[in-house]
């Protein structure tokens, strides 16, 4: 009689011992170091003076097929419009397929249509490197232009290589802040293997160095 609670206790234990092990399994979680930029420019002299609508000239260079680099047009006004850090303001379709895609965008072109555009900045970005193949790698070379000031108050020029870990952490990190609950079967590390995912981890967090306006400046 005296082995019915002892076989009792060990069918606890083993479901208890099941479930924290499935519980540390599903564990997703990541630590620093996070990747960080570092070769950005702020114009200490623009003050609250910051362009407040954009225009936002499509990606191009030599990195990247042509497809690749709609992609990347699509991922970074989708990021723009999420920062808010401004209003964003793509350049018409027209006058960006008639370019080729390793041409460089002349300011004296860009000024005339962004006052056609009403537009008071220009954000140029130029993809210095891609492999949308593992392992990812997005570099990026972007520049926001004031018309008023006639002047560069914000550029950054940055590699993100999969490869390195704390591009690494900080994409799981991206993916279990922001992505997670779109993708709730997935784990962070699928964010290594996914080139979109990746390349919006990328983008957040370039745009995330932008220089930031007050609150009731941002347009809503």
């Amino acid at each position: 009689m005296k082995t019915i609670p002892k076989l009792v206790s060990l069918t606890c234990l083993l479901v208890l011992t099941g479930c924290a092990t499935t519980e540390y399994i599903e564990i997703d979680r990541t630590v620093p170091p996070y990747f960080q930029p570092t070769n950005v420019y702020h114009d200490p002299q623009a003050g609250d003076s910051r362009p407040k609508r954009v225009l936002v000239l499509p990606c191009h260079g030599n990195a990247g097929t042509p497809l690749i680099l709609k992609d990347l047009n699509e991922i970074l006004m989708q990021e723009l419009t999420k920062a808010n850090f401004f209003e964003a303001i793509p350049l018409s379709t027209k006058i960006a397929m008639n370019r080729r895609r390793d041409q460089d965008y002349d300011l004296v072109s860009a000024l005339g249509w962004a006052k056609d555009a009403g537009a008071d900045g220009i954000l140029i970005c130029r993809v210095t490197s891609c492999q949308a193949s593992k392992p990812l790698v997005l570099g990026v070379s972007m520049k926001l232009w004031s018309i008023p000031r006639e002047a560069n108050v914000w550029s950054v020029d940055e590699t993100l290589d999969s490869q390195l870990t704390p591009v690494a952490n900080g994409a799981r990190n991206y993916y279990l802040t922001n992505l997670r609950a779109n993708y709730p079967s997935r784990r962070s590390e699928n964010i290594l293997d996914s080139p979109r995912m990746f390349f919006q981890y990328a983008f957040a967090e370039l745009f995330s160095t932008l220089p930031k306006q007050k609150a009731e400046q941002i347009p809503q």
